[in-house]
Formats: C-alpha cells, sequence, structure tokens
C-alpha cells in the first residue's frame, strides 16, 4: 500500500526543482525591506512605538540591508505617500528627521502651500454652490452647501492631492 502524503509533502516534492534568481531574490528582498518600512511607520503613528524604540527598529533595519540608500527612500516614499491635506502631519514629518535625517522644513512648506490652495479654493466653490442654490431659490444663513456631495469640488480636490503627492516626492527624492 503506498504512503499517504501530507499537502506539504506534496507542494515541496512538486517545487523542489525550484529556485530564484539574483533578481528574483532582490525583489523579494525590497518588497519585504518595503512591507518592515510600512509597518514600522503604521506602528509609530498608532502610538505602539516610543521614539527610542523607533530609532533602535530603524537602526537595525540599516543594519539588516545591504542598500542604506534604498531603505531611505522607501521612507521617503512611505511618508510621502501619507502625508495628507488637512491632517496632523507632524508625526510624520518628525518620522522624516528620525528615520533618514531629513529635513522636514521644505515638505512642511510645500503642506501649507497646497493648504492654503485647499482653502481658497473651498471658499471658491462655496460661492459657487451657494450661487446655484440662490438661482434655485435657495438662501440665508441655514442654506450651506455640502462640499463633499459636490462632483466638481470631489474632482479638483483629487487633483490637488495628486499635484501635492508629486511635488513631495520630488521634494523628498
Amino acid at each position: 500500500m503506498s504512503e499517504i502524503k501530507s499537502t506539504l509533502d506534496l507542494i515541496m516534492e512538486k517545487t523542489k526543482h525550484l529556485t530564484m534568481n539574483e533578481e528574483e531574490k532582490k525583489k523579494y528582498r525590497e518588497k519585504e525591506i518595503a512591507g518592515k518600512v510600512k509597518g514600522l511607520v503604521q506602528r509609530r503613528l498608532d502610538g505602539l512605538l516610543t521614539g527610542e524604540r523607533f530609532h533602535k527598529e530603524i537602526g537595525a533595519l540599516f543594519r539588516e540591508t545591504e542598500d542604506e540608500g534604498a531603505v531611505k527612500n522607501l521612507f521617503r516614499d512611505e511618508v510621502a505617500d501619507r502625508l495628507e491635506l488637512g491632517r496632523e502631519n507632524e508625526p510624520l514629518l518628525d518620522m522624516l528627521k528620525t528615520a533618514i535625517g531629513a529635513d522636514p522644513e521644505p515638505v512642511r512648506t510645500i503642506l501649507y502651500s497646497y493648504e492654503s490652495k485647499a482653502a481658497l479654493l473651498r471658499d471658491s466653490q462655496e460661492k459657487t454652490l451657494r450661487e446655484k442654490l440662490r438661482k434655485r431659490g435657495i438662501s440665508g444663513p441655514a442654506a450651506v452647501p455640502n462640499l463633499e456631495a459636490d462632483p466638481a469640488w470631489r474632482q479638483a480636490l483629487e487633483d490637488l492631492r495628486k499635484d501635492l503627492k508629486e511635488e513631495l516626492k520630488a521634494e523628498t527624492s
């Protein structure tokens, strides 16, 4: 009678001839490091890592990898991806300084610039919506336009966010 094999045994038997080439190994390592960077940033934002522990984890990550520049780029990209208009971004800016020693001031300046643009855009769009409401016979202090329901506002804000992300990526690289 033949032996009953486990699923793991069957998989190991079928894949014993498969190997990874150097390029595949490099991509796997990059993906693994990117996941670690993402996890570190998230745990720091969630308050699960103190500043000191975060610094130690970063040091360990730099020692673990051959390419320190790649890790710095991953941190820059991760922080840039998480920066948002209208949110508290200081913890992320602090991470830029702590993790890779980058000066957060240029990024902060870009954020403030886009915050101002968003405020002007919001005011302009609110005026436009108020005028549309007034033309339909709806006016007064209780008539407050719902910007979030306006497709034009959402699209304009999305375009502004996209421009912000591109400028942040250019600044942090």
